[in-house]
């Protein structure tokens, strides 16, 4: 084997230990989340994450999350209708001295 494919391996192994380290770290993380409010186990914590690939999102991170929502791309109405609603949302949890400084 010549010192090229060599040092390819050794980086992609590189890699590799790169990646188990930041998923065992995140893995830490959500542990830790739990674990944040023990004088009120009933706070509610949310991490919302988002990818294109959940099947390539490790196991052992999803079994950590309640809750996997799929949301499927909207065409043009759908789009609008979500706009429509976040708008609206904004507006009535906003003060009038707000949406005086803002609007």
């Amino acid at each position: 084997m010549n010192a090229t494919k060599y040092k390819k391996m050794e980086l992609i192994n590189q890699e590799d230990q790169k990646m188990k380290d930041i998923l065992n770290t995140f893995k830490a993380e959500i542990i830790s989340l739990r674990n944040h409010c023990p004088h009120n186990p009933d706070a509610f914590i949310f991490v919302i994450g988002a990818t294109n690939h959940l099947d390539q999102i490790d196991d052992a991170i999803k079994s950590r999350l309640n809750y996997h929502i799929e949301v499927k791309p909207l065409d043009t109405n759908g789009r609008k209708k979500f706009l429509e609603f976040l708008i609206e949302k904004k507006e009535k949890h906003q003060s009038p001295q707000l949406q005086k400084n803002i609007y």
